[in-house]
């Protein structure tokens, strides 16, 4: 990305990772960039919060290291750091809890699977590293599942560790490809828990990003993109504001894209984006002044879609003795929620692996509907390769980024790669523009 676009202005929209990471990009390569981010604070679902000296992601984020989002942070040299969660626990359909095998060793001591069990679990990991995932992509993950082991309780954990991979219940949808990728990708690489939080990542965006050039309005809301002759030329502010634009990189989630785009243009993309199906999860997010359980802080449950983990016993999210612990419920697409009886279902869970945490509440937030992922990768649109494209051939100068986008990786791994894949485009444009010009 050397070509010289001393003479091209870019706008993206959206100040979250995959905002911040392809403006980096596109303002090393020569754009001029301004990034407009409609909230007073940068970071999108990446934000953290700080109440009382505990920083409390927006539900529990774990970075997925050995992909796309290491090898973005690394090219623009965000470094941060973390710890590696251990000590995971299952809970059964009887309410037991049991060492959750995710190493040789938890799989030698835990009773959650008998020894026939065991021995077929050993066969499915060996399955999945030799799996491609790119072929499974046509392939729901309950149906892999259902394909690779026919013993119940198996079954059952491997469907606890896959909602846990998605985020979402919605297992008969889900592409298989981004189960096997992610399965692969764990135990190769390190998941981690980022000290301070994801705003780690973000101040590291934000500092390589303006250390590039890139203006960075925050508080400022685009309400539209504008077209002249089938071409973006700039974005409309809410307050009434007009920014020139040769190019735009749109990095926000599905929905407010189709807000961006003026109704009577692109409906081909309008089509795709409507369509898509946004992952949805309750959370529950809980500040202590100390950890009740400490040899519990992990839990799966396997018979409900929950999952509990108490990220201050790896990362430094609390002050000295506090601990912060998110919950989350994984919703279901298809079936309504009710925020009351998710609150309960999470809070029974954290009575069981933390009793007596009530007495020791510094600080709890629920949000009962927070969108988790732009996109789950559906098997009836091959996977991850069906996600929409970085670019449309409707509007040639607009370009997309964020975790709904692009055919490589999941979550912030997709953000990222989506954000490399936007700028690079958008330079190559601008290029062609240039020399068009000349």
């Amino acid at each position: 990305m050397n070509a010289s676009q001393s003479e091209q202005r870019t706008v993206v929209i959206g100040a979250g990772l995959s905002g911040l990471a392809a403006a980096t990009y596109l303002a090393r390569a020569g754009s001029a960039v301004t990034v407009l981010e409609k909230s007073g604070k940068l970071g999108g679902r990446a934000a953290t919060d700080t109440p009382r000296g505990f920083a409390l992601n927006r539900g529990a984020h774990a970075f997925y290291t050995g992909g796309a989002g290491s090898q973005v942070l690394r090219e623009l040299g965000v470094s941060y750091s973390a710890g590696i969660p251990r000590r995971y626990l299952a809970r059964d359909a009887r309410g037991r809890l049991h060492p959750f095998p995710a190493t040789a060793k938890d799989l030698l001591r835990t009773s959650l699977l008998d020894a026939a069990d065991k021995a077929d679990l050993l066969r499915v990991f060996a399955r999945i590293a030799m799996q491609r995932a790119s072929d499974v992509g046509h392939v729901s993950t309950s149906d892999w599942i259902a394909q690779t082991t026919h013993r119940p309780k198996l079954r059952s954990f491997l469907e606890s560790f896959a909602r846990t991979t998605f985020y979402s219940a919605a297992l008969e949808l889900a592409s298989a490809d981004v189960f096997i990728a992610r399965t692969q990708q764990t135990l190769q690489h390190p998941v981690h828990y980022v000290d301070g939080g994801w705003q780690s990542l973000v101040a590291g965006l934000r500092h390589a990003a303006e250390s590039a050039g890139v203006e960075i309005q925050s508080a400022a809301s685009a309400s539209q993109i504008t077209l002249r002759n089938g071409r973006a030329a700039g974005v409309r502010l809410h307050d009434g504001r007009q920014l020139f634009a040769d190019a735009v990189v749109v990095a926000t989630p599905p929905e407010d894209v189709l807000h961006l785009v003026p109704a009577q243009v692109a409906p081909r993309l309008r089509q795709t984006l409507t369509d898509l199906v946004p992952v949805h999860v309750a959370c529950l997010d809980v500040a202590l002044a100390r950890l009740p359980m400490p040899s519990q802080p992990i839990v799966f449950d396997v018979e409900q879609p929950r999952f509990m983990t108490a990220q201050s016993e790896f990362a430094r999210l609390a002050p000295d003795g506090g601990a912060v612990v998110h919950l989350l419920r994984h919703l279901h697409p298809r079936e309504l929620a009710d925020p009351a009886s998710e609150r309960a279902a999470l809070e029974a869970l954290l009575d069981q692996a933390q009793p007596g945490w009530r007495d020791v509440v510094t600080e709890q937030r629920f949000l009962p509907r927070m969108l988790a992922v732009g996109a789950l990768p559906v098997a009836n649109s091959g996977g991850m390769a069906g996600r929409p494209s970085p670019r449309t051939d409707e509007l040639t100068n607009v370009f997309f980024a964020g975790d709904w986008v692009g055919p490589e990786g999941y979550l912030a791994d997709a953000a990222l790669a989506s954000a490399r894949a936007a700028a690079r485009l958008a330079v190559a444009a601008q290029s062609r523009t240039l020399l068009a010009a000349a």
